[in-house]
């Protein structure tokens, strides 16, 4: 019985998740001469009509001489809904720059990578000065977010200083 309630309510449970807008992707990063493994979880939240808040989740293993170190934490920047859809980065590829209360946010050109293409390379700028930039690879061929790469630099990790994390959607 337990057995078929979960079966009936999951389906429900993943369409109230999707109907409230909130959609994940996860990304592996990449290694470096610091970061030894380490994840990405990109979510959308608090959509509304004219903006919706990205989360960035990391969690990273970091290795220097003999010292390991765990970080991790969360990034919040508030975008224009426009970038819920290919039609918001094709509008910002003809304006080259948005500018807009909370971020910068530059379309740096299009790339192909592997089974993806017509992909956007965008790179923002949060205004607020909370130590971060980013640059992202949009495709509109994946489903959810639609990131399948990051370079997120975070300017101030302990012991180091500014560093890049470097980051690919998870297969």
């Amino acid at each position: 019985m337990n057995k078929l309630y979960l079966l009936l309510t999951l389906p429900l449970f993943s369409f109230i998740v999707s109907a409230a807008g909130i959609e994940s992707i996860s990304h592996t990063v990449q290694r470096d001469n610091l970061i030894k493994s380490g994840k990405v979880i990109l979510t959308t939240k608090n959509i509304q009509a004219d903006s919706f808040t990205l989360q960035i989740d990391y969690e990273v293993k970091a290795s220097m001489f003999f010292i390991s170190r765990d970080f991790k934490g969360t990034k919040n920047i508030v975008l224009p809904s426009d970038f819920l859809d290919p039609y918001g980065y094709e509008e910002l590829e003809e304006a080259g720059v948005r500018d807009d209360q909370k971020a910068r946010i530059v379309h740096k050109g299009r790339t192909q990578s592997g089974i993806f293409y017509d992909c956007h390379i965008i790179q923002i700028i949060p205004k607020d000065g909370k130590g971060w930039d980013g640059v992202f690879t949009y495709c509109p061929s994946v489903p959810s977010i639609g990131f399948i790469k990051t370079a997120i630099t975070i300017h101030k990790v302990p012991f180091v200083g500014r560093h890049t994390l470097h980051s690919v959607i998870s297969r």
